[in-house]
């Protein structure tokens, strides 16, 4: 996964399986409901993205799900946000 954070959005890249076990994820699927504008996915053509909103983020890591997308998900997410904090 790639994560490309800047001031406002955070755009993470990733293969398309990770990316389709994703949005099947329960968790996943109520942070969508709960901020539809703020997240978008692409699935229809490469790159294959998850970008939302930087007031997503806290929710995003604060989800408790333990399948491996979601955690290489988080683990990513604090990685890259570690390197930019401020999407610098």
């Amino acid at each position: 996964m790639r994560i490309a954070p800047s001031k406002q959005a955070v755009v993470v890249r990733m293969p398309l399986v990770d990316l389709g076990c994703l949005c099947f994820l329960p968790d996943v699927q109520r942070l969508m409901a709960r901020f539809p504008r703020q997240i978008k996915v692409n699935l229809v053509s490469p790159p294959y993205l998850l970008a939302f909103n930087r007031q997503v983020v806290p929710f995003v890591l604060a989800t408790t799900g333990d399948a491996p997308a979601l955690h290489k998900l988080r683990r990513s997410l604090r990685a890259g946000l570690e390197q930019h904090p401020q999407g610098q």
